[in-house]
């Protein structure tokens, strides 16, 4: 068994422009609640993109089955670990990752102030800094669509 691990492999920018109008929920956004709207394939595109890099990863490599997929997902993706576990069941059908694991792990947004220069947990979609209430946030975890490692025999 072989462990491939390395936290560059993939980081994928997430659209600003949802493709259609679903509305699938509400967010709270400086006290106010905001419907969500967004691509209803939205987790079949990222798994897809992570499906490419672990092609590429695993080309140079004589692997005969992957037990285990392990991605860091970051908060502000929106993306659903149930839609990524369908989506990842979906891709990996027939081939070398079909019956593989996949471990999701939740990245929570956080933010820094440009202005008094504290880094904190992003609570709510208002990005002001809770010790200033300067807007002038700089987003520093959160947005990651990270494979972390594979797990292979």
């Amino acid at each position: 068994m072989s462990n491939y691990s390395d936290n560059n492999l993939l980081q994928l920018i997430i659209p600003d422009n949802p493709t259609n109008n679903k509305l699938f929920g509400t967010q709270k956004y400086c006290g106010e609640d905001f419907p969500l709207r967004g691509d209803n394939v939205h987790e079949m595109s990222l798994m897809g993109g992570v499906f490419e890099v672990i092609d590429q990863t695993l080309s140079s490599h004589n692997v005969k089955r992957v037990l285990k997929v392990k991605i860091k997902v970051g908060e502000l993706t929106n993306a659903e670990p149930d839609a990524l576990a369908m989506a990842f069941e979906a891709y990996s059908k027939d081939t070398v990752c079909e019956g593989a694991e996949l471990v999701v792990e939740r990245v929570p947004l956080r933010g820094f102030c440009k202005n008094c220069r504290r880094e904190f947990n992003v609570k709510t979609m208002c990005f002001l800094c809770p010790d200033c209430q300067s807007t002038s946030i700089e987003i520093t975890q959160g947005e990651e669509l990270l494979l972390e490692s594979l797990e292979v025999e």
